[in-house]
């Protein structure tokens, strides 16, 4: 389950495009392809590896997250570096259940995200992986081997 401040919508913050749905155009085109052939994993990665930065970036992604929920993480095993990272619309997120790895700056800069279940199949949380959040206490698995710059401190892990 991801819970965000509000529903996020698709724009553009370019002001030399045409079509205001040029953000939505590129995933029909380039996502949605990959998306019906389950394959998550790539799509997540074709999208962290193209041209959209900043704004336009995180747009997509919350949008992807949003309608898709769990099925956003489907074929994979780890949340991607630097993934979230300043997606602030962030309040509550799950972790599914087969997600082995926590990569580094994952959830960097998502200031508002003051919830997180961490499931018994994380085993590696990687630095700065929640460094800049609004979490106050998180438990985390006995067995999970966590940087030691993961979270920001005054952070509470709970091991259990």
């Amino acid at each position: 389950m991801i819970k965000f401040d509000k529903e996020p919508v698709l724009y553009t913050h370019e002001e030399n495009y045409d079509n205001d749905d040029y953000e939505k155009e590129y995933i029909i085109k380039h996502l949605k392809p990959l998306l019906e052939q389950n394959k998550m994993y790539e799509a997540r990665r074709t999208l962290r590896g193209e041209m959209f930065e900043g704004e336009d970036y995180l747009d997509i992604v919350c949008f992807l997250l949003y309608h898709l929920q769990d099925d956003y993480f489907k074929g994979s095993d780890e949340v991607l570096p630097y993934e979230f990272a300043g997606v602030e619309e962030i309040t509550t997120i799950s972790i599914p259940n087969w997600i082995e790895t926590i990569c580094e700056c994952a959830f960097i800069n998502c200031e508002n995200l003051r919830y997180i279940t961490i499931p018994t199949s994380v085993s590696s949380i990687e630095e700065e992986a929640f460094h800049n959040t609004a979490l106050k206490r998180v438990g985390v698995p006995k067995n999970c081997a966590i940087a030691d710059n993961a979270f920001d401190d005054g952070v509470e892990i709970i091991r259990r």
